[in-house]
């Protein structure tokens, strides 16, 4: 059921509604301008960067550099199915469209959504409610005479949001859930990608080196997920942080001032993955992140480590973890049953660890693959990643819950009934050190410098200048 005002927006639609309704959302290439300048642009060909090539397993992360601006689709939140989620403010209204029954309403805001199997539920700012049939895409965007932000949980997005839903009907293993995708113009989307991956009162070179990784890295991301997932990146580790509005001005002034600058190889965009710190021992993306051929290129795949100043002044360089000897036994022997080239059960899956080393190591003296060597005298193998997967299932010592283990690069000894780790660095070490960056750009150095020092044989080349400014900030050069 659905209450209407005294002014039926929704029958206003009925004639010329419905040419605007072509016109904004099923042309191929719409330019429509709805706030603030922004252009919407809903065809797969324009907010996704594909590649013609992009199925060749070489280059599926490394797509041909775009010539204009695109978009970009950030998850921003998937919640659960039953969530009651409010966009926009009192005062605001907010356009909604139904791809279900590709129906167009106008709503003041603020604006409830709830979601069911029938259909979903609007109440909006004067607590009217409308019922939409049919479990489609639910899209909010801004109008022309109006903030071109949508308010969602204390943030205010700076795009367009579209609410899709999965009951999870087709994978009963699989819980349903709201994912909530934010559309937005890539400069716009990466001051926020700043402000949540570096300190406030570090160098602005070295903002202006993490957003051109930043803006290479999310390039990279979409081209791989456009043909695979509704959203390119997520905001969190997964993909990289992203605070969902528009940044501070430091780290809009970084972006606005490499607008449109990417780091290329042999003509195409580097996948530039970056950590908080590398311990001077750098990691090639081969071995950190998967073993796809694309990561098999000179700048990700360093040769030597790094002299000390890189980030051996930092707070993330060293760190200690402490574990329970017995209950690490138990998770290495469960891991070693359900492996694949699993040693005869009648070794060393019943016997206890006591001493670990280092078995190989990548040419910048990283570890990749760790030994643990039983009293009998056996010794499991296991990948330095793996190994960091595990512990970090397990409760550390002074703790109440299991936490992320900082990094792959440690020494292990086993004392009494615990087992002791020494660790250096902080993340998985492939690209840029984030921490390293800072010391550079506190030293002087340009963020050119520092982008071709953790990415070396690679180029930069602007692809595009981005007339539009993000806002109306004045440039703040002084910080």
């Amino acid at each position: 059921m659905e209450s209407r005002s005294p002014f039926s927006f929704d029958s206003w639609f009925s004639g010329l509604s419905l040419l605007m309704f072509f016109a904004v959302f099923m042309l191929p290439c719409p330019s429509v301008v709805l706030a603030s300048g922004v252009t919407l642009d809903l065809s797969e060909s324009s907010r996704l960067i594909q590649d013609s090539t992009g199925s060749r397993s070489d280059f599926e992360n490394r797509p041909l550099p775009p010539s204009s601006e695109p978009r970009v689709r950030i998850r921003l939140r998937s919640a659960s199915l039953d969530s009651i989620l409010t966009f926009g403010e009192q005062g605001q209204q907010l356009l909604c469209l139904d791809e279900s029954e590709s129906r167009v309403f106008l709503r003041p805001g603020p604006l409830q959504v709830e979601y069911s199997k029938d259909g979903w539920l609007l109440t909006d700012g004067e607590m009217r409610s409308t019922s939409l049939a049919g479990a489609g895409v639910l899209s909010l965007r801004t109008l022309l005479d109006s903030s071109s932000v949508i308010f969602f949980e204390n943030r205010s997005l700076p795009g367009f949001v579209d609410l899709v839903p999965f009951d999870g009907s087709d994978d009963l293993r699989k819980k349903g859930r709201l994912d909530v995708i934010v559309s937005v113009s890539l400069e716009s989307y990466l001051p926020g990608v700043l402000d949540v991956e570096l300190y406030g009162h570090w160098p602005l070179e070295t903002f202006q080196a993490q957003a051109v990784a930043a803006r290479s890295y999310a390039l990279a991301e979409a081209a791989f997920w456009a043909k695979r997932r509704h959203f390119d990146l997520v905001a969190g580790p997964e993909s990289q942080c992203w605070s969902g509005d528009g940044g501070s001005s430091k780290a809009r002034n970084a972006v606005r001032r490499t607008a449109g600058t990417v780091l290329l190889h042999e003509g195409r965009v580097i996948p530039a993955y970056y950590s908080a710190a590398c311990g001077g021992l750098p990691a090639s993306a081969d071995d950190a992140i998967s073993s796809r051929e694309s990561h098999r290129i000179s700048p990700l795949v360093p040769s030597k480590p790094f002299s000390s100043e890189c980030c051996e002044g930092s707070q993330a360089f060293e760190w200690q973890a402490e574990f329970d000897r017995d209950e690490l036994n138990r998770a290495l022997q469960s891991w070693q049953k359900v492996r694949d080239d699993a040693l005869d059960p009648e070794g060393t899956t019943s016997d206890r660890f006591n001493r670990m080393t280092v078995l190989e190591r990548s040419p910048t003296g990283r570890p990749l693959v760790y030994g643990l060597s039983s009293l009998h005298g056996t010794t499991l193998e296991i990948g330095a990643e793996t190994f960091r997967r595990l512990l970090s299932k397990l409760v550390q010592i002074g703790k109440t819950d299991p936490s992320s283990l900082r990094s792959s690069v440690f020494t292990g000894r086993f004392r009494g009934n615990r087992f002791f780790i020494d660790g250096l660095g902080w993340g998985h070490g492939c690209g840029l050190c984030q921490y390293g960056a800072n010391a550079m750009g506190e030293a002087g150095f340009t963020w050119e410098q520092i982008l071709l020092r953790y990415y070396p044989g690679s180029e930069l080349q602007a692809l595009w200048d981005s007339e539009r400014s993000m806002d109306s900030e004045p440039s703040a050069d002084s910080e």
